[in-house]
């Protein structure tokens, strides 16, 4: 986890002891951006094609693994693993389809994505 993101949470907390203290409902106030901010820090993208996961795997600090593949139709790799190459994973609407020394794999989405991370772009 990135230090920035740590830093409007704990300045959050901070003024909701603040305003508990001095039972001053204002001072509240100010921590309601503050905890929306970390939000939007913290939040994933959306993976929906093959830029959204780049924009993922940028997030996750993953430089190049080129062996993690956006296809809408990875669901049906799953049932015909003879089309898929060895070590490949294969992204999504809802799965991700791994398939590494001959065996196929099939998680959630996210899941998947970072099992494939540990498995594939790791070695």
């Amino acid at each position: 986890m990135q230090w920035y993101k740590l830093i409007p949470v704990n300045f959050a907390a901070l003024f909701i002891a603040i305003s508990y203290y001095y039972r001053s409902p204002y001072l509240f106030l100010f921590s309601i951006p503050l905890i929306l901010l970390a939000y939007k820090l913290s939040k994933i993208p959306r993976i929906v094609n093959s830029e959204s996961l780049a924009k993922f795997m940028k997030k996750l600090n993953i430089k190049e693994c080129c062996n993690i593949v956006f296809n809408d139709n990875a669901e049906l790799y799953a049932f015909f693993p003879s089309k898929l190459e060895d070590s490949i994973a294969l992204v999504g609407e809802s799965h991700c389809v791994i398939k590494k020394n001959g065996q196929i794999l099939i998680y959630d989405k996210y899941e998947g994505i970072e099992e494939a991370i540990n498995e594939l772009c790791k070695e």
